[in-house]
C-alpha cells in the first residue's frame, strides 16, 4: 500500500504533521522523497540503527553547498565556516575533540548544582503570573527559564537575550530552509552579529578569567592546542541556541499535551512524585526536535534498498518515537508509560544530546512547580507553531487557570 507523501514544509503539517508520521508508518516508513532529493526514514529500528551507525555521516555542509546557488553560497561563506565548526556537523575523531569536555561541562553534578537556581528562576517568572486568567506559557515560563539559565551558564548579560534570541532565530531557520536567500542573508547577519558578541566576550574572559561556560572553553583552548577561537565562538553559537530553544519547545509542548489530557493532568496533579516520568512522555509524545539528517559515506544496503554515497537522509526522530510495533497505543499520552524502549528525543549514539540532563531537569521543575501553582487550567486558544519542521516549537500557549 502506497500513501501520498505529504509536503512537509507546509503550514498545516508543521501544525500538526502527526497523522502523515502515522499514515507512513503503517504504509512507508523508509521511502524516497525526490522533491528533497533525500531518503526519509521514520520507523524506529531503522532510525535508531542510522543514528549509531558510523557509515552515516552528520557532516551535511557539503550536501548543504550545492544546494544553494553559487552567488549565494559565496556570499555567505562566513555562516557556512562558522557552521562547519558546530559539533552536530562533525564527525569522529574531530566530533569527539569538542564533544568530550563539553560533555562534562552539562554532567549530572553539574547540572544538580544548578538546579536551586532553576527553582529560584522559575519561581520568580511564576510569581510575575500569579494572578492572570490567562497564562501564556510561552513568554511566562517556557522561553525565559532556558534562555536564562543558559545566558547565566555562558556568563552573558540578562539584557542581552532580546538579541540573542533574534540571532538564534535566524540561524535556525537557515538550517530548516538552507535554499532560502532571505532566510540565509538573515542568518549571514545573525552570526556576524554573534561573531562580534563572542569575540569581544572572549577578550574579556582572557583579561580576567569568570566563573562561567566561557571561561570554561577558553581554558581548553589554553589546554588543547586543535581547539581554535573558531571552535569555541561557533559552539558557544550552538550551546546558547541548543541550550533554551530545545527547552522551550519541550516545556511547551509539554503543558500543552496536560491542557489537551485533562486525565493525565488529574493524574499528576494528584501524583506529583510522577513529574519525571511525565517529562519523559512528553519527549516521547511531541518532541522539539523532529527531524535530523545524515549523510551517506559509502553504498550501503539498507533493508534491500542501495543507499548511494553522498545522498541525504532525513531521520525523523518524532515519527519513531510514535511507530506501534516499539510503544504500545502510540498515539496516546500517558504519563505511566512503562517500556523497555527509549524515545528517541534527545538522538541515539555518539550525539546524544550534550546538554539532556539540564533540559529534562528544568522542564521536570517549570512543568512541576507550574502545576502545582496553576492545578486546574485549560486550553484557552490553539497553540500558534514556530514555522520550522525541525524544531516543533509553540510561539504561543495560552491556558486559562480556573481558580476555586
Amino acid at each position: 500500500m502506497s500513501v501520498e507523501m505529504p509536503n512537509w514544509n507546509d503550514a498545516s503539517v508543521i501544525a500538526n504533521p502527526y497523522p502523515h508520521y502515522r499514515k507512513l508508518l503503517d504504509a512507508q516508513p523508509f521511502y524516497w522523497d525526490p522533491t528533497a532529493d533525500a531518503w526519509t526514514i521514520l520507523g524506529y529500528r531503522d532510525v535508531a540503527g542510522m543514528l549509531k551507525d558510523p557509515r552515516f555521516l552528520t557532516n551535511r555542509m557539503k550536501v548543504f553547498l550545492p544546494r544553494i546557488p553559487e552567488e549565494t553560497r559565496n556570499r555567505i561563506k562566513p555562516l557556512i565556516d562558522t557552521m562547519a565548526h558546530f559539533m552536530i556537523y562533525l564527525d569522529p575523531p574531530e566530533h569527539g575533540r569538542l564533544r568530550t569536555p563539553v560533555v562534562k561541562a552539562f554532567d549530572t553534578r553539574v547540572v544538580k548544582n544548578w538546579r536551586a537556581r532553576i527553582e529560584v528562576v522559575t519561581a520568580t517568572l511564576l510569581d510575575a503570573v500569579a494572578q492572570n486568567d490567562v497564562i501564556d506559557l510561552v513568554p511566562a515560563l517556557a522561553y525565559p527559564l532556558p534562555i536564562t539559565m543558559i545566558s547565566e551558564m555562558l556568563g552573558l548579560a540578562a539584557e542581552d537575550a532580546t538579541q540573542l534570541k533574534a540571532w538564534t532565530n535566524a540561524v535556525a531557520a537557515f538550517i530548516d530552509r538552507t535554499t532560502d536567500p532571505l532566510v540565509a542573508q538573515n542568518a549571514l547577519e545573525a552570526v556576524a552579529g554573534f561573531r562580534g558578541y563572542f569575540t569581544k566576550a572572549i577578550e574579556e574572559r582572557r583579561a580576567a578569567p569568570r566563573e562561567d561556560l566561557l571561561s570554561y572553553l577558553l581554558q581548553l583552548r589554553d589546554e588543547h592546542p586543535d581547539i581554535s577561537d573558531d571552535d569555541i565562538i561557533g559552539n558557544a553559537v550552538l550551546i546558547l541556541a541548543a541550550g533554551h530553544e530545545t527547552t522551550t519547545a519541550l516545556t511547551g509542548n509539554g503543558l500543552l499535551a496536560l491542557a489537551r489530557n485533562p486525565d493525565q493532568l488529574a493524574l499528576l496533579r494528584e501524583n506529583p512524585d510522577l513529574i519525571e516520568s511525565a517529562v519523559d512522555e512528553m519527549l516521547r509524545y511531541d518532541p522539539p526536535i523532529h527531524r535530523t539528517g545524515r549523510l551517506v559515506s559509502e553504498p550501503i544496503e539498507w533493508n534491500g534498498v542501495q543507499l548511494e554515497k553522498d545522498k541525504r537522509v532525513s531521520v525523523f526522530l518524532a515519527a519513531a518515537n510514535r511507530d506501534g510495533s516499539v510503544f504500545p497505543d502510540p498515539d496516546r499520552f500517558d504519563i505511566t508509560r512503562k517500556t523497555t524502549a527509549k524515545h528517541l528525543s534527545f538522538s541515539f549514539g555518539p550525539h546524544y544530546c550534550a546538554g539532556a540532563g539540564l533540559g529534562r531537569t528544568e522542564a521536570i521543575v517549570a512543568i512541576g512547580e507550574f502545576v502545582r501553582r496553576f492545578p486546574h487550567f485549560e486550553l484557552e486558544s490553539e497553540p500558534v507553531y514556530v514555522n520550522n519542521l525541525t524544531l516543533r516549537c509553540p510561539g504561543s500557549v495560552k491556558v486559562r487557570v480556573k481558580r476555586s
